[in-house]
């Protein structure tokens, strides 16, 4: 039986088979036999080892030059002549890239094999000079330039709590730590790490065990190193998890904008760390090239700002760029809340009787027009938070718990638990509340008023049920539908008692929206016209 295998490279051809083996260039050509004839015509061990050797030159072969083979195929079968100039062209235009690709695989092949690993200032790996071998590995070691330690000890007693990069050293002292409550753990910049400049260190009773993630520290360094410049030594509360060798640290922190918003104010109330109750803003898809204006090449800005609320002169969404969800529409006179920084008008918040109904508003309302504006470049849009001053020029402060990485999800669980039995508590009748609204609809309009009757009520049982699991205001469209169907069966009584129930039924930090109190406005009128 009779294999093999042949083709032709760069004007040179191959070729091997069970019987033998040939090449040739141009009208030149060589060959020979694998057996050797003998009196018995037996095979030499020497003709086995040659087979053995060109097979495995044949592969070589076909690795690098099976591009310019495939091209060539093409070529031929595409109509191009054998040989021929445009055969051999194709061939080359597949064959090229693939030389230039093994070439670059095996430079970075050779330089993998000579760059030692370091361990870089976020706790990864990084092929780079080594600076210093300690305990076998090679390691930064920090300058004393990169830090001279302040006197006055801060606690960073923020709202985040942030994984860690550890165990690359002195894994020793984070599992001595793993058994204490407390644990102290000092946030130390490293500008002068030749791996990342804006490296944040974590040290443990004097010894480094680990490093804030990059994702974390790229903006909270520059921000730590103004806390140290201003005479405070950074200390962030952490937490050991796992078993040993692998214990991995939290530690609690705050956001870079927190931090400079601290640092602001004046000294006499800086008696510990604490974070200000931000305000988020609204339509921030429409003002994202003014806070991009603002904050120009910086990640996170805290500034000064002033608030304008009452109505507007002009309507400031004429002539500038449009964000994603279009422009707004003109709001109504003291339903919001403008944002200016100087003359720049970068943000909103909107809301039904926002002057009275939350302590910002209250605030803004009672003349407190001059506020902090925080502002933070995210991957993909510029946030804008505002805080307004307290009557005697101090600022709230933020009051929400801290929670860590395992309470968080934990409350997450648990409010994803609420959500579900509340949107389960509105069904009337095996039929959802925005479906009960189509279908008491059809039975006003065919006068079923006595079927309605009874279906708004239901509805208005759901809603309320589904509220109180959340301890939020109920749906007010619900009661307002209930509300008409009761004029229109003229039980006036009985729409005022549903109205002020709404009211009595919203917790205080979300009151009745004004639609409603309007409503039972009216509803009174009318039933005291009806009983004079």
């Amino acid at each position: 039986m009779k294999f093999g295998v042949g083709g032709r490279v760069a004007g040179v051809r191959m070729g091997v088979s069970s019987r033998g083996y040939g090449v040739g260039v141009g009208p030149v050509s060589a060959g020979g036999s694998w057996h050797r004839r003998g009196r018995r015509g037996g095979s030499s061990s020497g003709g086995a080892t040659l087979f053995a050797l060109v097979l495995m030159l044949a592969a070589v072969v076909f690795v690098v030059g099976w591009p310019y083979l495939l091209g060539t195929w093409i070529a031929v079968k595409s109509g191009a002549a054998n040989p021929s100039t445009a055969r051999t062209a194709v061939g080359w235009i597949l064959e090229v890239p693939w030389l230039g690709l093994l070439v670059l695989l095996s430079i970075a092949a050779v330089v993998g094999k000579r760059s030692p690993k370091v361990i870089a200032g976020n706790g990864q790996q990084s092929s780079a000079p080594p600076v210093v071998s300690v305990g076998g590995d090679s390691r930064y070691v920090r300058l004393a330039s990169d830090y001279r330690q302040p006197s006055v000890p801060l606690w960073l007693d923020g709202s985040v709590a942030w994984s860690t990069s550890t165990g690359w050293e002195n894994s020793e002292v984070l599992a001595a730590a793993a058994g204490r409550l407390e644990i102290a753990v000092e946030a130390i910049p490293e500008p002068g790490n030749p791996h990342d400049s804006t490296a944040v260190a974590l040290d443990i009773d004097g010894h480094r065990v680990g490093y804030l993630r990059r994702g974390v520290s790229g903006g909270l360094c520059r921000a730590i190193q103004r806390l140290n410049a201003a005479g405070y030594r950074v200390f962030l509360h952490g937490r050991i998890d796992g078993c040993a060798p692998r214990h991995s640290l939290e530690v609690r922190g705050s956001w870079p904008g927190d931090i400079m918003a601290w640092l602001k104010l004046p000294a006499d109330v800086r008696d510990s760390y604490f974070e200000l109750n931000w305000q988020k803003t609204g339509f921030k898809d429409f003002y994202q090239s003014r806070l991009a204006t603002a904050v120009a090449s910086e990640t996170d800005l805290v500034v000064d700002c002033t608030f304008r609320p009452g109505n507007r002169t002009v309507d400031p969404y004429v002539g500038m760029p449009v964000g994603s969800a279009g422009s707004p529409a003109m709001p109504k006179g003291g339903t919001y809340i403008d944002i200016y920084l100087g003359e720049l008008h970068v943000g909103e918040i909107r809301g039904d009787r926002i002057l009275d109904r939350t302590a910002f508003g209250r605030r803004v309302g009672a003349g407190r027009l001059a506020g902090l504006a925080k502002l933070r470049r995210w991957n993909d849009n510029i946030e804008l938070q505002v805080v307004a001053s307290e009557p005697d020029g101090s600022f709230p402060r933020r009051v929400a718990p801290f929670l860590w990485s395992d309470e968080q999800q934990e409350q997450w669980r648990r409010q994803l638990e609420r959500t579900t039995k509340a949107r389960d508590a509105e069904v009337v009748d095996g039929i959802r509340l925005p479906a009960c609204r189509h279908k008491l609809a059809e039975m006003k309009r065919a006068g079923q008023l006595e079927d309605a009757r009874a279906l708004a009520m239901k509805m208005v049982d759901a809603a309320r049920a589904s509220a109180a699991i959340e301890t939020r205001r109920p749906q007010s469209w619900v009661t307002i539908e209930a509300a008409i169907v009761l004029r229109k069966t003229g039980e006036v009584q009985s729409e005022v008692d549903v109205l002020e129930d709404y009211v009595r039924s919203c917790p205080p930090d979300d009151p009745p929206e004004d639609k409603v109190l309007d409503r039972l406005t009216r509803a009174k009128h009318a039933l005291s016209r009806r009983n004079a």
